[in-house]
C-alpha cells in the first residue's frame, strides 16, 4: 500500500524565498531474482520536469531547529542524503553570517560510499571558505583500496574528538541525521567521548537534535527527540500544488550511505 513519502527540506527561506529544496536518494533495488525495482516516490522525483506540478504538504519539527543563540558551536553529523536539514541549517548559518552575526564554531561529520560520488563538495567546501563551517570530517564506506569508515569511525580518531568533546561538554547543540541505528552509535560515541551525564545533559537541555527514520530504541530516553516531518507528499486535499523547478546534479540521485 501507497503511503506518505516525508523528505526534510534542505534549504532556509531566508536564502531561497518561496523555492524549496529537497535531497532524494533514487532507490532502485531487487528483491533477489533478476528484476529490478524502483522506488515509487524516489523515482517521481529525480524525474519531475520543471513546470510540473506536485501536490505536497507541510509539516514543522519543532524539535530540530538552529539555537536561538548564533554564537553556539554546533556539530552536524549525517551521512548521503541525510545532509539535507544540515543544508538548511548552514544556509542559515551562512544568512546570519552575512547579516554580521558574531557565529560560534560548526563542525561537519559527513559519510559517503566514496569520493567518485562528490556529494556535497562544492556547496561544503564553500561553507568552509565562508566561515559557515569551521572545518568538516568526511569518511567513505566504499571508497576503492581504503579500509571501510563510517562516521562514528573517524568520531572515535584522537584528533576529531579533541574538537568535538569540548562542544557536546559545553553548551552546544549536535545535530544527527541518519538511520535510527546510526543514531545509537554516534550517541554511544559521544558517551565513551565524553561521559553519560554530558549526554543526558545534552538531550536533557534540548541540545540533541536527530532527524531519523526506522524505530528508537525506548531505552536511549530520548522521547524528546521527533523524527522530522518537514516536508510530506501526499494526495491531500488540503496540501498544496506548486510548479516544480529542478536543478539535476549527483547529490539528488544518490541513496543514503
Amino acid at each position: 500500500m501507497n503511503h506518505p513519502r516525508s523528505y526534510s527540506i534542505a534549504s532556509c527561506k531566508s536564502c531561497v524565498g518561496s523555492e524549496i529544496d529537497l535531497v532524494v536518494g533514487s532507490l532502485i533495488f531487487s528483491r533477489g531474482g533478476y528484476k529490478t525495482e524502483l522506488g515509487v516516490c524516489s523515482n517521481f522525483l529525480t524525474n519531475v520536469n520543471e513546470g510540473d506540478e506536485i501536490t505536497f504538504k507541510i509539516e514543522s519539527n519543532p524539535s530540530f531547529h538552529y539555537p536561538l543563540d548564533p554564537n553556539t558551536p554546533l556539530i552536524f553529523i549525517c551521512t548521503g542524503t541525510g545532509f539535507a536539514p544540515m543544508r538548511g541549517l548552514l544556509q542559515k548559518r551562512s544568512y546570519l553570517r552575512s547579516r554580521g552575526e558574531k557565529m560560534g564554531t560548526a563542525y561537519l561529520v559527513f559519510g559517503s560510499r566514496s569520493t567518485k560520488e562528490g556529494l556535497f563538495e562544492d556547496e561544503i567546501e564553500r561553507f568552509i571558505n565562508e566561515g559557515t563551517l569551521t572545518d568538516a570530517f568526511k569518511c567513505y564506506s566504499r571508497e576503492p583500496g581504503m579500509t571501510k569508515q563510517y562516521t562514528t569511525d573517524i568520531m572515535k580518531t584522537e584528533e576529531i574528538e579533541q574538537v568535538l568533546a569540548p562542544v557536546i561538554e559545553s553548551d552546544g547543540h549536535v545535530y544527527i541525521c541518519g538511520s535510527a541505528h546510526m543514531f545509537e552509535m554516534c550517541k554511544s560515541v559521544m558517551i565513551e567521548m565524553t561521559s553519560k551525564f554530558h549526554v543526558s545533559k545534552l538531550i536533557e537541555g534540548g541540545r540533541l537534535h536527530c532527524d531519523v527514520f526506522g524505530a528508537l530504541n525506548p531505552a536511549v530516553s530520548v522521547s524528546d527527540i521527533s523524527r522530522s516531518r518537514s516536508a510530506r507528499f501526499e494526495g491531500s486535499t488540503k496540501s498544496r500544488t506548486n510548479l516544480v523547478r529542478t536543478r539535476r546534479n549527483k547529490s539528488q540521485r544518490h541513496s543514503m550511505n
